[in-house]
This record gives structure tokens, sequence and C-alpha cells, in this order.
């Protein structure tokens, strides 16, 4: 669970011989905003792209920056421009085309996200493979438990890259992105089988299955039969074990959102409040104002509630969809509460 100072500290134990080299430079940036260190990350993704303007190493970094400061704006704009000189043949173009999308999203323009995952990130126009699946899977989901809806592409061409996951147990970080397309798009049949080989790991003593990846596939596929209790069940244990599976922060953040999605629609007005007040102390973000506000209005507390409200709003000003349904649902809310 505490990967990413273990791989920050060896990372130092290097760095005297590394020098000045621009792919240990973004390496070592990723370290450091994995572990809440980001004016230090920053200013070594920049020296990296100093000596190198083309290396997605580093630009990977200066994205995960802006999404850990909540700066999607910010986000918005470096990639927009780097992205444009850059090959769209090359292995970093799908997933910094997701952090673009991902930045979209916090801005409210869904419209935009929709376009990017069309043109740069959907499996049938770019790459079939595992970084495709992670990317569409927890784009698409996310899309969903906000509230706007997937894209309007089929999940079969992302369910045919997360099959390999139904048949056998594999990397933990692939089966649970495999699960949400399951989960997503009804394969019921898939669900099972992979529920039943993780099972059978978790029982022939598998650790890591036991403990985070059964829970958690688990938990997602009882968000998504409406049965939110027990997703929160399920999800609260292995969240506190969730950098386990692997990945980044920013990627594991589509687990985070949906254990605060579920404490919602539970009623579990508690658990959300303490998770949203956790994040809004490292960023702010107009969704997690818009959760606050649902939680403050379960919790009966109307006045906080519009506060929340109206600043959520307020920070989505922006958004080039106000009909959205995520949006609409804010000011209707508002206006539910209002005095």
């Amino acid at each position: 669970a505490n990967f990413p100072e273990e791989l920050l500290a060896l990372l130092k134990t290097v760095e005297p011989d590394y020098g000045d080299d621009w792919a240990f430079l973004g390496t070592y940036a990723f370290a450091h905003h994995e572990t809440g260190y980001f004016d230090e990350s920053l200013r070594f993704a920049q020296r990296s792209l100093e000596i190198r303007p083309d290396n997605a190493i580093a630009s990977h970094s200066v994205a995960h920056v802006f999404f850990e400061t909540g700066d999607a704006v910010g986000g918005t704009d470096f990639l927009s421009d780097w992205l444009k000189g850059y090959d769209e043949r090359a292995p970093y173009r799908v997933h910094l085309s997701w952090h673009h999308a991902l930045f979209e999203l916090a801005t409210g323009h869904y419209e935009r996200a929709t376009a990017l995952y069309e043109n740069d990130i959907r499996p049938s126009v770019v790459a079939r493979n595992l970084g495709t699946l992670a990317d569409s899977a927890s784009l698409m989901w996310r899309m969903k438990i906000y509230g706007e809806g997937e894209p309007s592409t089929s999940w079969a061409e992302v369910r045919e890259i997360a099959m390999p996951a139904a048949e056998k147990p594999g990397p933990p970080f692939r089966d649970a992105h495999a699960a949400l397309v399951f989960a997503a798009a009804g394969y019921t049949d898939e669900m099972g089988r992979m529920l039943d080989g993780l099972k059978a790991k978790s029982d022939g003593g598998d650790p890591l299955v036991r403990e985070v990846t059964l829970p958690l596939i688990k938990g997602i596929d009882a968000f998504a039969s409406g049965a939110y209790d027990d997703a929160v069940e399920l999800l609260e244990p292995a969240f506190a074990n969730l950098p386990r599976i692997g990945g980044s922060h920013a990627q594991r953040e589509v687990f985070e959102d949906t254990l605060l999605e579920a404490y919602i629609r539970a009623g579990r007005f508690d658990g959300a409040t303490e998770l949203l007040n956790t994040r809004l102390k490292r960023r702010t973000s107009p969704r997690d104002m818009f959760w606050l506000g649902r939680t403050q209005a379960g919790l009966d507390a109307p006045s906080e509630a519009v506060d929340s409200l109206n600043e959520a709003e307020s920070l989505w000003a922006s958004a080039d969809d106000p009909e959205s349904r995520e949006l609409s649902g804010l000011k209707q809310l508002a206006r539910e509460l209002a005095p």
C-alpha cells in the first residue's frame, strides 16, 4: 500500500548517478507528485522538457500536477498545446488524451470529453491494448456515474480487451478496469466468471486478491446492480489498500469516486462527508462541491448545501453544456433547497 513512497525512496538513491538525464527526471517527477510533492515534481518535469521538449514522460507528470492541484483549466491548456506536435502513433498518445478528457470532464465540458474519447482514446480508432482498456473503461464509467451517460459507442469493443480477465485472473489493475466494463454494460456472464476465478485465488491463499481485488470488484458489481449499501460494505475495506492494485492516484480515483457515489446513493452521508473533506483539503473541485451539497442536503443542512451547490455552479461557469444532466441536477437541487 505504500509503494509510491517506496518508489520515491528508491529513485532518491540513484539520483546522483542520473543527474540531468531527461528520462530519469520525468520518472523522478512522477514519484514526487504521487507522494504529494507537487512543486518538486513540476520542477523536475520542466527541467526534463527543457532538455527534450517532445518527451511524454515529463509531460505526463506535468498533467498529473495539474490534476492533483485541481487546475483543470491549466491542464487543458497545457495538453491542448503540447499534444499538437505529438505523434498520434506514440505510446503515450492515448493516455495523455485520457488526461485531457479528465480535465474537460472536471470543467463540465462533456462534449469535448466525448470527442476526445471518440477520436483519440476509443479502442477501435486507436489501439486495442491493456492501456486502452484502463483509459476507455475508467472514462466511460466516470461519465456514467456522474449522471451524464457514457459515449454513444458500444462497450463491446472495450469488452474485447477486457475478456482475458474473465478467463483467468491477472494483474489487479487490469482486472479492476475489466470489472468496470462488465458491470457497466451488463456482461453478467463475464463478471461471474471473473469473480469465480478471483474467489478461487482468494481461497488458495492469495492475500492481494482476498484483501483488495475481490472486494473491490464485488463492490463495483454491487454498485452497478443498485445495491449501494453492499457496495459501500465491499469498497470501504478495499479503499485503504487501493494503491496495491498499481497505477497512479489519478487512475485509482475512479474507484474512489465510485465509493463516494455509493455513500450518497445509500444515504450514508457521514462516510461521504469524511471522504469529501479529505479531498477538498487537497484541492478545489466543482464536482466535489456538488457531491458535498448533495451530502449536506441528505444531512438536512439546506443552508450549507445551497452554499456548496452555488460554489459548484460558479466553478462550472464555463461549462459548454449547461443543460447536461449533472448541471441540471445541481440546479434542480438548489431550487428545491432554496428558502
